[in-house]
């Protein structure tokens, strides 16, 4: 607040607020989204289930935002804003993908603060979606946190499953 703002009460506009992170260690990664944590292998598609695209965890959504689950850099930005790709800056390499099927919205129910090339913090909100609209469209909404760069660790565990809250550490990768 400047000089006038604090002698006579003026607030100014707030500005977005970037989110800073929690101060996580390396190989650690944050839950996108809040909701109940259930393993990969529980996904309706086969293409996550079987961890072709690499280990994570899946995510069913109990809130509409979705955020940065490391720092680094949006690589990989769909049009459709229903999946990010980001290669964080210690080299992890992680796909969100919102929603079964959901690139077929063609961007319906979805929204994105960031674009391809943006500098990400850890934390940051990248978008939203509407559950409940993906859902009454046929949809389902579970968002999958996928390491595609798995196999250059020795391991990427989730830490926890059950009820988690976005920013929560949820997986290791070493």
């Amino acid at each position: 607040m400047g000089l006038f703002g604090k002698l006579f009460g003026k607030k100014e506009e707030n500005q977005e607020a970037v989110v800073s992170a929690v101060n996580w260690n390396p190989g650690e990664v944050a839950a996108v989204v809040s909701g109940e944590a259930v393993a990969l292998s529980t996904v309706n598609d086969p293409v996550f289930s079987s961890e072709m695209m690499g280990k994570g965890i899946a995510i069913k959504p109990s809130a509409n935002e979705v955020y940065a689950p490391v720092s680094g850099e949006l690589t990989v930005f769909y049009p459709s804003m229903h999946a990010y790709g980001i290669k964080g800056d210690d080299g992890v390499e992680i796909l969100i993908h919102i929603g079964i099927d959901t690139v077929n919205l063609e961007g319906k129910h979805f929204t994105s603060k960031k674009k391809q090339g943006d500098r990400l913090v850890a934390g940051e909100l990248l978008g939203t979606f509407d559950r409940n609209a993906i859902s009454k469209d046929g949809y389902d909404t579970t968002v999958m946190l996928i390491v595609t760069n798995t196999d250059n660790y020795a391991e990427v565990a989730p830490v926890k499953t059950g009820e988690v809250a976005a920013k929560e550490v949820i997986l290791n990768v070493k």
